[in-house]
């Protein structure tokens, strides 16, 4: 579980190893301060080690808390493994990495730290750089960030063959990331992988635009579907898919946006689930933005987000 760097003879210890004796070894961290976003997932804090060891190398790192927001381990991080050995070598420089495990809160909340400190060391002397700051950034700087991440959609498709009524249930992964520049804090973008939607003769990908609107007076918000903005493109044929509010019973589109409404969580985050089924969504087959006709509707549409 530990990555390591321009190091050969990188392996475990064990009680009966031979430890290194040149009093010349010595080990110390690269930086006495890193800063990292939340949602980095893994990253790696390197520890050079200097003078070559005619033995083995072996230390522990020890975390705690600082600062006034405080990295709780097994909470805002992990630590993959505290005790780092070496094997003995002839290269006069090397370098190891701990390996840390940030986790990503989805909370707007001030940035945390915590230390890392080497401690227990045999083989070799502790350099003066023996700790490091670490400063977890967060990430979540609005709820329209909090919304970026890993959701299933689910739902009914509903079409009709020969004057027949089909339905299907429907579960697919769908991705959400928010992009900078002017659409920033308005819109979201969505991306759903290899899509086969009865109706439509070819398995698509859809990327599409989801309306974000938030009002902090009243803390509320809105997650929508854009009407007849395009989901993708069919090059072969030069047609586009959009997603459109869609009236059932008179089978004619339907004004406004397919919407569903959401409040912040008590932990100030954004809720894991939202509602799309007070309206039915049909995909609309399109040129240039203007609607031909449709493949299939889907009811009771959900979003749920896929935690790790």
């Amino acid at each position: 579980m530990l990555a390591t760097a321009a190091l050969l003879g990188f392996a475990s210890c064990s009680d009966d190893e031979s430890y290194n004796s040149n009093s010349a070894t010595t080990i110390e961290f690269e930086q006495s301060a890193v800063e990292v976003d939340e949602n980095t997932n893994i990253f790696n804090l390197p520890v050079k080690v200097t003078g070559v060891r005619n033995g083995d190398v072996r230390f522990r790192v020890s975390v705690s808390e600082t600062g006034a927001s405080p990295a709780v381990k097994d909470v805002n991080y992990m630590l993959t493994n505290d005790v780092i050995c070496l094997k003995k070598d002839d290269l006069s420089n090397a370098q190891v990495n701990v390996e840390i495990k940030a986790v990503d809160d989805r909370m707007m909340n001030d940035d945390r730290t915590f230390i890392v400190t080497i401690e227990e060391v045999q083989g070799a002397t502790l350099g003066a750089n023996k700790s490091v700051t670490v400063t977890l950034k967060d990430n979540d700087t609005s709820f329209f960030n909090i919304f970026s991440g890993e959701w299933k959609i689910t739902g009914t498709f509903e079409w009709t063959e020969e004057d027949k009524v089909y339905t299907k249930e429907f579960s697919q992964n769908m991705s959400i990331s928010s992009p900078s520049g002017d659409m920033f804090e308005y819109q979201l973008w969505a991306y759903i992988a290899s899509w086969d939607v009865p109706g439509i003769p070819i398995t698509l990908s859809y990327e599409f635009p989801l309306q974000y609107k938030y009002n902090k007076s009243r803390k509320e918000g809105s997650i929508a579907f854009v009407a007849y903005e395009t989901a993708s493109y069919l090059d072969a044929y030069g047609l586009g898919w959009s997603f459109v509010k869609w009236n059932s019973e008179t089978g004619e589109a339907a004004k406004g946006n397919p919407t569903a409404s959401w409040k912040p969580t008590e932990d100030n985050s954004t809720p894991d689930e939202l509602d799309f089924s007070d309206g039915d969504i049909a995909l609309m087959e399109t040129v240039g933005g203007a609607g031909m006709n449709y493949g299939c509707v889907l009811k009771n549409v959900k979003i749920k987000r896929r935690l790790k």
